[in-house]
């Protein structure tokens, strides 16, 4: 059965007169007004568009962020052979221009040049084959003849290079962990020359002036250089036991087999330039020592002067 349109009377646009228009059944059927349908019907278009803006705008940006991962990305892998004409091997000023020294060379190409030197330095069974890898070749020929009086060298050999990545490199010194043929791992030190890149032999095996055997049996009053290990203490006796004067430190052979306590004069220059307050663990020094003129315990020693952090010892000569 058809429905019947309802008659609804409104207000005519002239004063007094009413009209009259036929309701559809369609809107019979809905109690809501068609005011109130229109906007609720362009407020979910409205929804839509933004819905489909947020959808589209949220996928340009994982697709840019995308792209942007992917030529950004670093190689996981070892770094990329260099063409042999690449790799620096000898460093020579040129004429109004920088020296090599003023300039950081790139870790690519630095270990592209430090590798094979680093093979041929631990893998060396003869002075000739170590001295050809090493920096200042003219003091350390004289140093690793007493060393290697035969001229043979017992190679500790190379099991890997920068196996974790880890590179130090400036302008003129480079550091490298490498692991050796008893699988040890430890730092290599690398030195910018006149002649290229070259291994730092002296920090290598710990060198110092004498033999801490010598330095312990004839208790020399002269100072000498000794590369040593080197933690706060406190330990005062016989001729340092003012403690208002005096500051203390355990000093140890690389090879961990002599041990001395050392003594500082507090305030001075070189008790500046040691200064271990903020590191109790200690670290590692290029001192000059002597023993005391006054009669002390044959393990108590002075510490004249600090040349050095660590065990590279810097010289000018090095650059060009």
């Amino acid at each position: 059965m058809e429905p019947v349109d309802r008659v609804v009377e409104v207000e005519a646009s002239v004063p007094g007169v009413r009209k009259r228009r036929r309701r559809s059944a369609s809107e019979k059927k809905s109690s809501t007004p068609s005011w109130e349908h229109d906007l609720r019907t362009r407020s979910r278009r409205s929804e839509k568009k933004i819905m489909v803006s947020m959808v589209g705008g949220a996928a340009l940006l994982v697709l840019v962020a995308v792209l942007f991962a992917i030529r950004t990305k670093s190689p996981s892998g070892p770094a990329p052979a260099l063409a042999d004409s690449a790799i620096p091997t000898a460093y020579e000023p040129q004429e109004g221009g920088e020296s090599p020294t003023d300039v950081l060379p790139d870790i690519p190409t630095f270990l592209h040049a430090a590798q094979p030197l680093a093979k041929a330095f631990l893998e060396a069974t003869t002075v000739p084959e170590l001295l050809a890898t090493v920096r200042r070749p003219e003091i350390c020929s004289k140093r690793m003849a007493q060393r290697y009086p035969d001229g043979k060298v017992e190679a500790p050999g190379l099991q890997s290079f920068a196996e974790d990545g880890a590179v130090q490199i400036e302008a003129t010194t480079a550091t490298v962990k490498v692991r050796i043929g008893n699988f040890e791992q430890r730092d290599l030190y690398f030195f910018r020359t006149r002649e290229g890149w070259k291994v730092d032999w002296e920090s290598w095996v710990g060198w110092s002036d004498l033999s801490w055997d010598t330095f312990a049996e004839k208790a020399p009053r002269e100072s000498s250089r000794f590369r040593v290990r080197v933690k706060p203490i406190i330990y005062y006796n016989f001729g340092f036991s003012d403690e208002g004067k005096w500051r203390s430190y355990l000093i140890e052979s690389p090879d961990g087999s002599h041990r001395f306590f050392g003594y500082v004069e507090r305030g001075s220059r070189v008790d500046g330039l040691i200064n271990l307050a903020d590191n109790p663990t200690g670290g590692d020094f290029i001192l000059e020592l002597s023993f005391p003129v006054e009669n002390t315990g044959r393990n108590q020693v002075l510490i004249n002067d600090r040349i050095a952090v660590g065990w590279v010892e810097p010289e000018k000569v090095d650059s060009p």
